[in-house]
Parts: structure tokens; sequence; C-alpha cells
């Protein structure tokens, strides 16, 4: 008896993905929907090729013919979503350098060592006050100095990332929020690969695999054995 065919992954679907983000007509944004629409034909053509039931064939014959496109099929999902992954990378990574721009944290103010040795030279209560006013205020030239490692500036109550990042979005709004549509949508492909590999998996008859190739090598055994005879 076949396996039955598990339930179609819903994450498969792009709208999902498209639903959850503001910017969805960005490139890369369209380049994972695009990913996420071949995922969901990739399952559709295995589950309908699984589905066929040819009486000329056997179990072992469908369960090699179905492995055969199984590889197929999870060499090109593969592919797509490493593409798509790559480019979310670039795009995340130019987008974040682009929000620093534009709040100032690329500008060399010429300060920053010494900004940082006075902030380590401080009671952390008292690290903590100075950094909290330099926001408030929006100074740049100190947020700017707090881009470096924590040991070069000295233990703060917050993360000196999550300060940063801060100060960026409420300069950079519209590249913090694409930011944030990119790990939306590179969280929902990577959960999406998931389900997906996993059911494709689940399609296989390992078992008929394993018979039919025992059986495909002893008619070989025996076809070269022929051979031999004759």
């Amino acid at each position: 008896m076949r396996k039955r065919t598990p339930l179609r992954p819903p994450l498969l679907n792009p709208d999902i993905a498209r639903g959850n983000v503001t910017n969805p007509d960005m490139p890369e944004l369209v380049g994972v929907f695009s990913a996420l629409s071949s995922l969901s034909n990739l399952w559709d053509g295995l589950d309908a090729t699984r589905s066929v039931v040819d009486p000329l064939v056997t179990r072992e014959a469908a369960a090699l013919r179905y492995k055969e496109n199984f590889l197929k099929a999870t060499t090109l999902a593969t592919a797509a979503v490493r593409a798509s992954a790559s480019k979310i990378m670039e795009a995340r990574d130019r987008l974040r350098h682009e929000a620093k721009g534009k709040a100032g944290l690329l500008a060399d103010y010429g300060n920053s060592k010494e900004l940082r040795d006075v902030l380590r030279s401080m009671k952390q209560e008292d690290r903590d006050a100075a950094i909290t006013a330099a926001l408030s205020r929006g100074d740049h030239a100190v947020i700017a100095a707090l881009q470096a490692h924590e040991l070069l500036v000295g233990p703060t109550s917050r993360p000196l990332k999550s300060i940063i990042n801060q100060f960026v979005a409420e300069r950079a709004p519209e590249e913090m929020a694409k930011i944030e549509d990119l790990d939306t949508v590179e969280e929902h492909l990577t959960f999406a690969y998931q389900q997906f590999g996993k059911s494709i998996q689940d399609m296989r008859d390992l078992q008929a695999e394993r018979d039919g190739e025992t059986g495909n090598r002893a008619a070989k055994d025996a076809e070269a054995k022929l051979g031999l005879a004759l």
C-alpha cells in the first residue's frame, strides 16, 4: 500500500509571505516570492507524479522513480533558496549601510577614541546616563563612538547594538522597515524550505526503494552471469 500524501505545507504559498511585509515590491522580496512559487510548483509536481497509479509499474519501480524526481527537486529547491538568501543578505548589508549614513554614523568625527576612553573610565551607572543623554540630544559623535567592541567602551545596561539600532531607526525609518521586511521573509523562506523538505521526504516509500534497488542489483548480477555463460 502506498503511503498517504502529506498535507501541502501552507508556507509554500507566497501570498502569506507577501501579506506580512510593508514593501512587497522590493526586488529581493519579489525574488523570495518567486522562490516560494518554485517550491510550490515542485511540490505539486512531485505529488502529481507520485499519485499516478500505473498498473504496469510495480511499487518498487514507482518508488525508485519518485526518488529520482525527489533528488532533482531537492537540488532545484536548494539552489532557489540559496540564491534568494544571498540576495537578502546583500540587500540587508546595503540598507544597514545606507541607514547608518542617513543617521550620521559613517562620518569620521575624529574624537571617537577619546570619547570611548572617557566612557570606559566612568562607573557603569554614569556611563549609562551619559549614553542615554547622548541619545536624547541626538549626539552623533557619541553614538558613532559606540560602534566598537564593548571592552573599548565598558559595560552598559543595554547592549551597544541595541542603542545604535534605536538611534538609526529614529533617523532612517524607511531603511529599517525594509530591513525588517527582509528579516521577516528570510525567516518565512527558511521555515518553508524546511517544511518542503520534510514533506517530500515523507512521500518517499523507503522500503520499496530498498527492495527495488536490491532487485535491480540482483537482475544486473544475473544478466552478467548469463553473459558469461553465452
